[in-house]
């Protein structure tokens, strides 16, 4: 009995020691991001989706046995249609005649007829300016250069970065602050736990030139977190000469209120910039219908808060103001954004009891993707969609579109598209147009290579491997518009250029040419 009790207490004794030692490991790396393996961020999404796909299983079941009407939220009208990858090509120099000779190869390669091309999905780079410029005169007037708007926008907020000098330093020395130190890392993350538990102990997002927004959100959070972070660096032993320099700009009252300042200007100012450019890097949803009013609405806001701000930061705001009217100046594509905001959004085409046929027509010669339908048919079809989304947010509803209150203009046009199929088609692929390029590199961020130097140090097989996990397989059920999309790795030497497809939901390919595209894709 003793010895068999003594067999029980040592295994208990080494149980307690392996959960001590693992919950030591736990602490020691809580807080901490981990570069994930290809295999583990495919299992972390299967998991995801099964569960999501069970929830709303048992959603559904439990809402049709208490009868209740459900309607579907993520309807896939709603959705930007799937891009998937058709070729990926890699440059050793880009200029705009090696970019165009590159498209042009592709094209031909799968034997796409330049009038099945919508447009051009780029930065706002001047070499690709100059290759949009070649392929206007291959495709025609027909084509549109869909310059990246969250680059654009982004633009507006390095005025704040190179303007806010003070600022700026701080985020560098914070940023070098934590470079390559993990356990100074771990140990400000408990920190946070044990001494501010009010704030969520996470770490500060490091900035990146290359990617938009990142200063913005590097700022916002040192705006909630500097006290806490200098609290930290006077008690932490081993700091670094950019700690140090930290901690003497705290201890001078002038340049600390003046860092202060200026990071509640950026929280209070650039709040609108920052959720702008959030939407534009996001593609789940349709927003080319929208642009327009959401930029002009910033550009108003920019004007607006500039004068009641101090004079510095006045002529902060209005800098970046007449940056942002600068974009939005007249062109073939911000034609095309104006026009399609003015005319199917749903708020903006409420507003108009009784729309102008003379003004209608001219603005319909501005959508390309309109150009098969004759303007009295175009006119027709406006009309009637005009009539639904009026009735829709006035009778329906019970709203005004003051409240907030609009309609889906996707649902509006996927219910009228039974009775008026050739308004309806042109009309979704419209309002399904790219505004920005940010697919093009989303394979990066899904593997969390995007904050790393790796991804200037891949192979050329791995990345397309990559781009074509993050791509979607084709739908032959579903006609084609063909988009010629752009992608830049911000490295010397490689940069990327694939060719995508995207699905539109109309019903049959057009003669047959997109069609026989897909299947040429998915035979390669």
């Amino acid at each position: 009995m003793g010895r068999g009790k003594t067999i029980d207490v040592e295994q208990r004794s080494g149980q307690f020691k392996a959960d001590q030692f693992y919950r030591k490991q736990e602490q020691k790396t809580r807080g901490l991001k981990r570069q994930l393996s290809i295999t583990e961020v495919c299992d972390k999404q299967k998991k995801a989706k099964t569960e999501k796909l069970v929830f709303i299983e048992d959603t559904v079941k439990m809402c049709f046995k208490a009868d209740i009407p459900i309607n579907k939220l993520d309807h896939p009208a709603a959705a930007t249609q799937d891009v998937f990858l058709a070729n990926c090509l890699f440059l050793d120099k880009a200029t705009g005649s090696t970019v165009c000779q590159a498209i042009n190869g592709s094209i031909t390669q799968y034997g796409i007829e330049y009038n099945n091309i919508l447009g051009l999905v780029s930065d706002s780079a001047r070499y690709m300016e100059t290759c949009f410029g070649a392929q206007n005169v291959l495709a025609g007037d027909h084509l549109l250069h869909f310059q990246c708007w969250a680059h654009q926008v982004n633009l507006y907020g390095d005025i704040f970065m190179k303007e806010l000098k003070a600022q700026n330093q701080f985020v560098v020395k914070v940023k070098m602050v934590f470079s390559n130190a993990i356990k100074m890392k771990s140990v400000f993350v408990w920190f946070l736990q044990e001494e501010h538990a009010d704030l969520p102990a996470i770490l500060f997002p490091s900035p990146v030139v290359t990617r938009g927004n990142s200063w913005f959100h590097s700022v916002l959070y040192l705006n909630d977190y500097s006290d806490a972070l200098i609290e930290f660096l006077g008690q932490y032993e081993n700091n670094n000469a950019s700690a140090e320099y930290l901690l003497e700009q705290q201890r001078d009252p002038v340049a600390w209120q003046s860092v202060k300042l200026q990071m509640v200007f950026v929280a209070d100012s650039c709040k609108m910039l920052v959720e702008l450019i959030n939407k534009l890097e996001g593609s789940k949803f349709t927003f080319s219908h929208l642009l327009w009013h959401e930029l002009e609405a910033l550009m108003s806001v920019l004007n607006t808060t500039s004068v009641v701000k101090r004079e510095e930061l006045k002529q902060l705001l209005c800098g970046c103001a007449q940056k942002s009217a600068m974009k939005l100046a007249p062109c073939t594509t911000n034609n095309f954004f104006k026009t399609a905001g003015e005319l199917l959004h749903a708020a903006i085409a409420a507003l108009s009891l009784t729309p102008d046929e003379k003004s209608v027509r001219t603005q319909f010669e501005v959508l390309p993707l309109f150009s098969s339908l004759t303007s009295d048919k175009c006119v027709e079809g406006y009309l009637y969609l005009h009539k639904v989304v009026g009735a829709t947010v006035h009778e329906v509803m019970g709203a005004t579109v003051r409240e907030g209150k609009v309609c889906d203009i996707i649902q509006m046009l996927m219910a009228i598209k039974v009775t008026n199929s050739a308004f309806a088609g042109p009309a979704l692929q419209t309002i399904w147009a790219p505004v920005s390029s940010v697919d093009a590199e989303r394979f990066f961020s899904q593997y969390d290579l995007v904050l790393t130097d790796r991804r200037t140090r891949m192979k050329e097989a791995t990345i397309e491997t990559c781009a074509m996990l993050s791509s979607h397989p084709p739908d032959y059920e579903k006609d084609t518009k063909i988009f010629v999309w752009n992608c830049a790795l911000h490295s010397a030497s490689d940069v990327v250029f694939d060719l995508c497809a995207c699905a539109h939901m109309t019903e049959g390919g057009e003669e047959g040419g997109t069609a026989r595209f897909c299947e040429d894709i998915c035979r390669t």
